[in-house]
Formats: C-alpha cells, sequence, structure tokens
C-alpha cells in the first residue's frame, strides 16, 4: 500500500511540475508572439510611411513614431532573437535621423525594411 501512495505522491507532483513547466512555456509563447507583432507593426508602419512619402513631405512626427515601434521590437526581442533586437534598434536609430545613413550602410548593417521583415517571418512561421 505505501508504494501504492508513494506512486501517487510522485504523480501528483510530477504533474505539478509539468503544469508549472506548461504555464511558462505559454508566457515565453506569449512573450514571442507580442516581440514578433511588435517587429510587424513597425515594418508595416514604416512601409506606409514610404509610400505615403512618395506624395507628399516628410513627418518628423511619424519618423520619431516609426523609430519609437523599432525600439519596442528590439527590446521586446532582445532574448528571444538577440541579432534582429539589435537590428531593431540599429533600424530605429536610422529613423532618428535617415539623411545620415547611406544605402550602403543600411544594406551593410541588414536593416532593409525587406530584410527585416524576411526575418520576422522566419522566425513567426518556424
Amino acid at each position: 500500500m505505501a508504494t501504492y501512495e508513494a506512486l501517487i505522491s510522485t504523480f501528483k507532483a510530477v504533474s505539478n511540475v509539468l503544469a508549472v513547466l506548461k504555464k511558462a512555456g505559454d508566457r515565453d509563447e506569449d512573450k514571442i508572439t507580442e516581440a514578433l507583432k511588435a517587429i510587424l507593426v513597425a515594418a508595416s508602419e514604416t512601409e506606409s510611411y514610404l509610400t505615403d512619402l512618395n506624395s507628399k513631405e516628410r513627418e518628423r512626427k511619424r519618423e520619431t513614431s516609426i523609430s519609437k515601434m523599432w525600439v519596442e521590437a528590439g527590446v521586446l526581442l532582445r532574448k528571444i532573437e538577440p541579432n534582429l533586437a539589435e537590428r531593431c534598434i540599429m533600424k530605429s536609430d536610422y529613423w532618428v535621423d535617415p539623411d545620415s545613413w547611406t544605402t550602403r550602410q543600411v544594406k551593410d548593417a541588414k536593416i532593409t525594411l525587406q530584410m527585416m521583415k524576411d526575418d520576422a517571418r522566419v522566425l513567426l512561421f518556424h
């Protein structure tokens, strides 16, 4: 009888550990989803702004907002994908003063909008 009770006790302990791990895993999944959403929102807003630039003048206020979006994405990604997080921060730096960056620098830093979107999608779907 003692063996049966010990087995039940062990099973309950294992069940509790698994429940805690699942809950932690769910939180991690939520953090990953939040981070990927942030980068895709920043990319979408950036793309929208660039499209609008074809028909009107630059808007510093909107560029500042885009910069903040890239920072948020970078901070959220820092523990998930540090390289992409660092590039998000560089993308933010770009939007602080776009005129100080050359096309070559943007490509070398791997912060073109397409590169950022592609890397976010790879993380999202894999």
